[in-house]
């Protein structure tokens, strides 16, 4: 499976120079989740460097209860000029 923008939550708005916070459910695995760009659009929905991304594995997204994997990834790159944003380095 590909990047789901629906799937892409906003859960927390920066403050103080904090980066903001995602969730993000799929059943692409984490390191498809961590490569290069995968949040093609992250930039243009307000992902920074130093935003969170709760990731959240499950093996039918629509059955939060079906959950594989998970973990916190940190936003370690992102372009404007494309909008792509990469959740490339793990907090877990």
């Amino acid at each position: 499976m590909a990047y789901v923008r629906t799937n892409l939550k906003l859960t927390d708005q920066a403050i103080d120079g904090m980066g903001k916070e995602w969730v993000y459910t799929t059943d692409d695995a984490i390191g498809t989740v961590a490569g290069s760009g995968y949040f093609s659009d992250g930039y243009t929905l307000g992902m920074r460097l130093g935003d969170r991304v709760f990731v959240i594995v499950c093996t039918a997204p629509a059955d939060p209860t079906a959950v594989s994997a998970g973990g916190y990834r940190v936003v370690s790159s992102v372009d404007a000029s494309t909008g792509a944003a990469t959740a490339g380095v793990s907090l877990t």
